[in-house]
């Protein structure tokens, strides 16, 4: 693999740096624009007079955008590098958002809604990025571990802001203030951020890919990172219908709930956060693959008993398991993506790039194969999350597990003066 230019010098940064600050909003911004306008999901519904089902459609293709704008700009960072790619990104995010205030049916929102989930991406990738550009091998952990937390923060701010505006001003508010949040980072990513990117490449796009996809490790470790947070996203999809429309929460205390499971996954953040270095990462993602099939399991005995009469669900009892679940992902995001980008330091945006695609990508796909398969949703949900759960186990067990020539990079973070470093992929 060829570089272009590695003359670009770029100190190596503290896990304490106040850098992070704006790297963790970069991340966020996706997950925030996803969950704002959710509690006004019925109000579009019926402001457009229109189905449920395309309203929940509008989570799916922003989705489904962020996943495909993800793989696009990943490769190009590694080329021509991080700034111009958060630029264009932020540019095309903030004209996005203003054409979902302005949409006058479901056909125009769902367009601005893919957009803006291409915008929204760029956010998502150069973060990613940017820690494996500016950070020493054993603070990747930590550092991913910290933007996790403000991935819990950012859905569970969202609808608790996205209730208020919707009573407040409207629907349409929800956008307009994510159209000013796209131009507040986009100022500061220029007076803040320097150019990271030190191994300028000129490697296609194709060849990239292959790269990543050819391996077992990359693909091991993300496997288990798309499990977790493709529930995640999934959630989000079908909570409004499930916690205002059948189980009757107002729009006002739906962010409550949500809340709570988005306080599961800041802990589970922190303490990941609090292990790096510690605890194996390895260790650390079983732990979390486990917590997740009990949650998955939780949820669909609980829709199955509700789908038969045998309960009633109260909106605390459905989001107890979904709660253990969100614990979860808390533990394996960090630690999986740190096996995921740690081997790839030459094309670090294009492995960015395809873990957020295959995380975002899951949810997209579950969103839809729930919408598809309709029935009673949480036992559908419930359903969708155990699949999750098993395809996401089995890549690990494949890719790192079992597999013989796995870089065992997680177990061996900080090596000791008996272990050499662990190796990269050139």
């Amino acid at each position: 693999m060829s570089t272009t230019d590695t003359s670009l010098t770029i100190e190596t940064y503290s896990p304490q740096h106040p850098i992070r600050f704006l790297l963790a909003a970069l991340i966020a911004l996706g997950p925030f624009t996803m969950s704002l306008y959710t509690p006004s999901m019925p109000a579009i519904r019926e402001a457009m007079a229109t189905s449920e089902s395309l309203v929940q459609a509008s989570i799916t293709v922003f989705l489904a955008a962020v996943a495909l704008g993800q793989l696009f700009y990943g490769p190009v960072s590694d080329r021509y590098g991080r700034r111009g790619v958060l630029f264009f990104g932020y540019a095309l995010f903030i004209l996005a958002s203003i054409g979902c205030a302005l949409a006058t049916d479901i056909s125009h929102l769902l367009i601005a809604r893919v957009f803006q989930g291409l915008g929204a991406s760029a956010g998502a990738v150069m973060s990613r990025a940017i820690i494996r550009d500016l950070f020493d091998k054993s603070d990747i952990a930590r550092m991913l571990s910290f933007v996790s937390m403000a991935l819990a923060v950012a859905p569970a701010v969202g609808p608790l802001l996205g209730g208020q505006l919707e009573t407040a001003f409207g629907w349409q508010s929800n956008f307009v203030v994510l159209a000013a949040g796209g131009s507040l980072l986009m100022l500061l990513v220029y007076v803040v951020l320097p150019e990271t990117n030190r191994n300028v490449q000129k490697q296609s796009f194709l060849r990239s890919y292959g790269t990543l996809l050819g391996s077992r490790q990359f693909l091991g470790y993300a496997g288990p990172v798309g499990a977790v947070l493709g529930g995640i996203f999934s959630f989000h999809s079908v909570a409004p219908f499930i916690l205002i429309d059948l189980l009757e929460v107002p729009p006002t205390r739906y962010g409550f709930f949500t809340l709570m499971s988005v306080s599961g996954y800041f802990f589970g953040a922190f303490i990941s956060n609090r292990a790096a270095g510690r605890v194996p990462g390895d260790r650390l993602i079983v732990t979390g693959l486990v917590l997740a099939a009990l949650g998955g399991s939780g949820l669909l005995v609980l829709g199955w008993l509700e789908s038969i009469e045998y309960l009633t669900l109260s909106p605390l009892l459905f989001m107890t398991p979904f709660i253990l679940w969100a614990f979860s992902a808390g533990l394996v995001m960090p630690n999986g993506a740190t096996g995921a980008l740690q081997p790839f330091p030459r094309i670090a945006g294009a492995a960015s790039a395809l873990l957020g695609a295959i995380q975002i990508g899951s949810g997209a796909a579950m969103s839809l194969a729930i919408g598809a398969v309709g029935g009673f949703l949480p036992l559908t949900f419930g359903l969708a999350t155990m699949a999750l759960v098993v395809i996401g186990g089995g890549l690990y067990l494949w890719g790192v597990a079992c597999n013989p020539a796995c870089n065992s990079f997680m177990q061996h973070l900080e090596p000791r003066d008996d272990q050499p470093p662990v190796s990269t992929i050139e």
